[in-house]
C-alpha cells in the first residue's frame, strides 16, 4: 500500500486534506460540552473522527516519511478551516453559540492531534 501511496502522493495529500476539512466541518463537535445532545449524534461524530484520524494519520505517515509534526499541523489546520467552513454556513443562527465554544473546539482539536500521534506510534506496530 505505501508504494501506491507515494505514487499517487498529491492526490493523497488533496483527498486527506479535504477529508479533514469534511470532518472539521461536519463532525464538530465531537462532544458537546455546552448543550446536551442525543447520544447517537456524539456517537457518530466521535467514531467519525476515532476511525477517521487513525486511517489518515497512517496515510500521512507515508506521505511526509514519518514527520510527526508535520501530520498534525496540517490535520489540525485543515480542520480548522472546516471549523470555519461550518462557522459560516451556519452564520447567524443559535446553533453557532452552543457549538463553537472554546471547550468544544480545544476538545474537537486535541482528539484529532492525539489520534493522529496514536495513528504514527502504533499504525507501523500494526502494519
Amino acid at each position: 500500500m505505501s508504494s501506491f501511496v507515494l505514487s499517487h502522493k498529491k492526490g493523497f495529500f488533496l483527498f486527506v486534506c479535504a477529508w479533514f476539512v469534511f470532518i472539521g466541518c461536519c463532525a464538530f463537535p465531537v462532544i458537546n460540552l455546552t448543550k446536551a445532545f442525543p447520544l447517537q449524534i456524539t456517537l457518530l461524530n466521535l467514531f467519525t473522527v476515532c476511525i477517521s484520524c487513525v486511517y489518515l494519520g497512517k496515510i500521512m505517515e507515508i506521505i511526509f516519511s514519518k514527520k510527526i509534526t508535520k501530520s498534525i499541523l496540517i490535520a489540525l489546520s485543515m480542520t480548522m478551516i472546516g471549523f470555519l467552513c461550518r462557522y459560516l454556513l451556519e452564520y447567524g443562527e443559535v446553533s453557532n453559540t452552543y457549538n463553537f465554544t472554546l471547550p468544544n473546539i480545544a476538545l474537537h482539536l486535541l482528539i484529532t492531534g492525539i489520534l493522529i500521534l496514536l495513528s504514527h506510534f502504533f499504525g507501523s506496530k500494526i502494519a
